[in-house]
């Protein structure tokens, strides 16, 4: 145990540094050139009143993202290095928060292995990681959106434990801050915002019922609620989505179904260490009732806190889920947020002594640092290649426009990437431009470098 904090700061350490490597290696993409500049122009943002304008214009005009689209603006005109530094801790405490969660109690004392089978989980079961955590808009509207709830929810998780030791029922700063923060988390992004107002709710049910309810519970409510309406009640929403469903090819059932349905078989996979796990944990706990003529019931009363709480989170991990049926899209990265939900859940199982002793020890231990080695390491060195090979191109690619554009050539032809965005997990994101210099990604990374136009010549 003395070796312990030594050891999970080491992991911590080399974790931080290894995101930290891919997100300097990552270079900007697509919707970081459009965000760029001034929402629905070609002006550069050139100060913090810009974004602010910027903002109020595409909350009116395309969505009600204005947290995580807001934090975009402002990293991208400070810099991608303060991003990638910054980021990189973000994802560090993303996994302070699963762990934190799922243990129920907060503390700096990690126990090594646990923490290895979080970043094992993270790194399989978290779609796309390459869009959600290293991308840098991806990171704004999916990591840091996911991080911003759970810090959120940490106060009514630790009391529910028993673990909130400060007496906050008339805190002012707690009902302040909550309200506050409740705010910003609820205005993060549709579904994760949804599901955030339900397990708020559910909390304050809960305490009231136990007698134990705070004013803080009911001011991060309201707060929830108010960032929640700002989000949904976004004028720009209504008109993007009349876009969509005004489409002469729009159906329901198709774009909202199928799109579900086909995203929910991709989630699959990669929830399938998640369901390994959970039937692993359901055979111990069913062969240990068994041999102290037990039975489940008795199993669940006497550990009511540990079920409940990660039943809760699976709960909250499905509503995410399939909250996006009223989306007319959903991509594999929006399953961020449930699938952080759904580790969480599965992993406060092991708060249970006898699966502790089971997974997290002996024979289990070897098995999780096995798949380290065996499976982890080289997809993270692959990954990592694969990421230097992209930061080499693009560099050459901008020294080519750079070159040109001295020479007075602004209308240029160039090679595509050959990292490719396609990948067995999705741990690297590679949207290149097109062969079309009419497109988006085209014209705003044009305008980005200052030239006329740009397009890519595929290989014969």
């Amino acid at each position: 145990m003395t070796k312990d904090p030594i050891i999970s700061v080491f992991i911590l350490l080399i974790l931080y540094g290894y995101i930290l490597s891919l997100n300097l290696l990552a270079p900007l993409m697509v919707d970081d050139y459009m965000y760029s500049f001034h929402w629905n122009t070609y002006d550069r943002i050139t100060g913090f009143s810009d974004i602010i304008s910027s903002q109020v214009d595409h909350y009116f005009t395309h969505g009600g993202r204005m947290v995580a689209e807001g934090l975009t603006q402002v990293f991208l005109y400070i810099g991608k290095d303060f991003f990638a530094v910054t980021n990189s801790f973000v994802f560090i405490f993303l996994v302070a928060l699963i762990y934190w969660h799922s243990q129920g109690k907060v503390s700096l004392r990690f126990q090594p292995i646990l923490l290895l089978l979080i970043v094992f989980l993270c790194w399989f079961c978290i779609p796309r990681i390459g869009e959600t955590v290293i991308w840098l808009t991806g990171a704004f509207n999916y990591l840091w959106t996911t991080v911003f709830v759970l810090l959120f929810l940490l106060p009514y998780r630790l009391k529910i434990e028993g673990k909130l030791s400060f007496n906050s029922n008339n805190n002012i700063i707690a009902i302040g801050g909550m309200f506050l923060w409740g705010i910003v988390s609820g205005w993060t992004n549709e579904h994760i915002g949804l599901s955030l107002v339900l397990a708020t709710f559910w909390f304050n049910y809960y305490f009231l019922k136990k007698n134990m309810h705070d004013k803080w519970m009911v001011s991060g409510l309201i707060g929830a609620v108010i960032g929640y309406l700002m989000l949904m009640l976004a004028p720009g929403n209504y008109v993007r989505s009349a876009d969509i469903t005004h489409k002469a090819n729009y159906s329901f059932i198709h774009n909202n179904l199928h799109s579900t349905l086909e995203t929910s078989l991709h989630l699959f996979i990669y929830y399938i260490p998640l369901f390994i796990l959970l039937f692993v944990i359901y055979k111990i706990i069913v062969r240990n009732s068994k041999t102290i003529k037990n039975n489940l019931q008795s199993t669940f009363y006497e550990n009511r806190t540990t079920f409940v709480s990660s039943i809760f989170f699976i709960t909250i991990s499905l509503s995410t889920h399939f909250a996006m049926l009223a989306a007319p899209e959903y991509p594999q990265r929006a399953g961020f947020p449930s699938a952080v939900f759904l580790i969480i859940g599965v992993l406060g199982f092991l708060r249970l002594k006898l699966i502790h002793a089971k997974i997290l020890t002996g024979k289990g231990r070897n098995i999780i640092i096995s798949m380290l080695v065996l499976v982890t390491f080289p997809l993270a060195y692959i990954t990592l290649q694969a990421h230097m090979t992209l930061y080499t191109e693009h560099k050459q690619r901008v020294e080519f426009v750079m070159m040109n554009k001295a020479q007075g050539i602004d209308e240029l032809s160039i090679k595509p990437f050959t990292v490719k965005d396609k990948t067995i997990m999705g741990h690297i994101f590679a949207k290149d431009l097109t062969d079309d210099s009419n497109t988006p990604r085209n014209k705003f990374f044009a305008n980005y470098y200052g030239i006329k136009s740009i397009k890519v010549i595929q290989h014969q």
